[in-house]
């Protein structure tokens, strides 16, 4: 795992750039997905040595990027925020 941040600030404005980074993985399917979602588990027969059960799950690498943008009104006292939220992998998985 690894975690970058860039800010920047100008006058009343400001910015945030966060970029969250998770290596690939394994990690183990439990029976009922085995069974009834095979598309969920890369290796049904494979054996996930930490548990000892039958399904092996391969996780890609993924990055989460953060952007955010801020407008700081002084007259009200009042900051104006938009925020974006987006994932990116190799492979096709949810984020």
């Amino acid at each position: 795992k690894a975690n970058v941040s860039l800010n920047w600030n100008y006058g009343d404005w400001s910015a945030n750039w966060n970029v969250q980074y998770f290596a690939a993985m394994y990690e183990g399917c439990s029976a009922r997905t085995v069974s009834t979602y095979t598309s969920s588990c890369s290796n049904p027969t494979e054996i996930y040595s930490p548990t000892g059960g039958t399904g092996r799950n391969h996780v890609g690498a993924t990055m989460y990027h953060d952007v955010q943008g801020t407008y700081h009104a002084d007259a009200i006292n009042t900051d104006f925020t938009s925020v974006s939220a987006t994932c990116s992998t190799r492979t096709p998985r949810r984020c």
